[in-house]
C-alpha cells in the first residue's frame, strides 16, 4: 500500500464503499491484488474499478491467476477482464509493468473495488464495535471500568466519530 491510513489499505478492494481505494507503493512496477475465496467459486469474469478513468487511459495488461491458471489480457477501458474458472479459490490480478513514457503509470493507480463475477464476496458492516473490554483502560473511583469502541465504519478514515463506551 502506499499509505498505511485506513482508507488506503488493501481491504478497500472489496469494502464496497467509494471513498476508500487501494494504492500500490509509487515504487511498485508491477502491482498484485491477491483475493482469497473463502470456498470454491465458479469465476466468470473479474472488473477493476479504478479512480480518474485510469484503465481508459493506460488500458494495461493484466497477469489474472485463477488458483494455478494464468492468463494475460489486456484490461477494457472499464476495468473489465475476460477471465473465467472452475472451483476458484485464489484471484490474484497483477498489472504488467508498463514500457516507455508510461513507465510509472502504476504509481497513479487507484483501486476502488474488484468485483469477481461468480463469487459473493462479503461486505464489512457500516457500524464498527468492538467486544467489551477491548477500549481504553478507564477507572472511576478507584474501579477499572471496561470500555468498547462504536461508530460509523467511516470513522476508521476521519469520516465520523468513534465513540468509547463503558459497558459493565
Amino acid at each position: 500500500s502506499r499509505t498505511p491510513s485506513m482508507a488506503a489499505r488493501p481491504e478497500s478492494v472489496v469494502d464496497g464503499d467509494d471513498r476508500t481505494a487501494w494504492s500500490p507503493a509509487a515504487h511498485d512496477g508491477s502491482p498484485t491484488l491477491t483475493l482469497t475465496l473463502d470456498e470454491p467459486t465458479d469465476v466468470e469474469s473479474v472488473t477493476v474499478s479504478v479512480r480518474r478513468g485510469w484503465m481508459a487511459r493506460y488500458r494495461p495488461l493484466v497477469r489474472v491467476r485463477l488458483d494455478d491458471r494464468e492468463v494475460v489480457v489486456r484490461a477494457s477501458a472499464d476495468g473489465y477482464l475476460a477471465v473465467s474458472g472452475d472451483d476458484v479459490t485464489t484471484v490474484a490480478i497483477s498489472w504488467l509493468p508498463f514500457v516507455g513514457r508510461d513507465r510509472g503509470a502504476a504509481a497513479s493507480l487507484e483501486v476502488e473495488e474488484v468485483s469477481v463475477f461468480g463469487a459473493d464476496l462479503p461486505r464489512p458492516a457500516n457500524e464498527v464495535t468492538r467486544s467489551c473490554g477491548a477500549g481504553p483502560e478507564l477507572i472511576v473511583d478507584g474501579t477499572q471500568v471496561a470500555t468498547r469502541v462504536e461508530g460509523p465504519r467511516s470513522a476508521l478514515w476521519g469520516d465520523g466519530v468513534l465513540r468509547w463506551v463503558a459497558c459493565t
